[in-house]
């Protein structure tokens, strides 16, 4: 994809955007509605449809990775719309994603948390749901009708959001890098542990009260 038709694909966004919004708060309320009929606790379920700017930025980062090749923006960009969901306990990822697979479509899921154990390591960890209000085996993504869902832990969220604050809007001097990687690496095992220990205290005064 050549300069002239990355424009295209920004300016076909742009045109899109207001409608995003719009299906942004539809979803919003749609997947607040699934977790509040179910009686899960939760902190919160906000959401945003990407910024234009984002939109540009992430669409340049996939032509620079692929040079030569063929991109579509517009199809492969997957959280055009996204919505987060906070929890307080682990469990409780589970059943909301539980409720999400049952009464939505969806798409794609990746637990990062999971992935990073599996490699031995402490990070990110965060469950993604990519879903569509449409059914069927052979369904492809389509901006108005997918969402891009994140479900982390109020601890999780609490890491993600300070990392990426340091580590991508702030400047690391380079010699103070490998210290700062073994120190986040060190707070997310403190916090997946403080997590478990949450969800075992939940459910020890849930089996108290019968």
């Amino acid at each position: 994809m050549g300069p002239r038709r990355l424009d295209l694909a920004v300016a076909a966004y742009t045109e899109a955007y207001p409608r995003l919004v719009a299906a942004t708060a539809e979803y919003v309320d749609r997947v607040r509605g699934i977790i509040d009929e179910a009686g899960i606790n939760y902190l919160s379920v906000t959401g945003r449809a990407k910024t234009v700017l984002s939109f540009a930025g992430k669409a340049h980062r996939l032509q620079e990775r692929r040079p030569g090749e063929e991109i579509a923006p517009m199809r492969e960009i997957t959280d055009q719309v996204g919505v987060r969901v906070i929890t307080y306990v682990q469990s409780d990822i589970l059943a909301v994603a539980n409720l999400l697979t049952e009464q939505l479509n969806v798409l794609d899921d990746r637990d990062l948390g999971v992935e990073t154990a599996q490699q031995g390591g402490f990070g990110y960890a965060s469950r993604h749901l990519l879903v569509s209000l449409d059914h069927g085996a052979d369904t492809a993504y389509e901006p108005l009708r997918c969402a891009s869902v994140q479900l982390r832990t109020v601890l999780q969220h609490a890491w993600a959001e300070f990392e990426h604050d340091i580590r991508y809007k702030g400047t690391v001097p380079p010699g103070q890098v490998p210290d700062l990687d073994r120190r986040f690496t060190l707070a997310a095992g403190l916090l997946e542990l403080a997590d478990r220990e949450f969800s075992t205290i939940r459910d020890r005064l849930q089996e108290g009260l019968g």
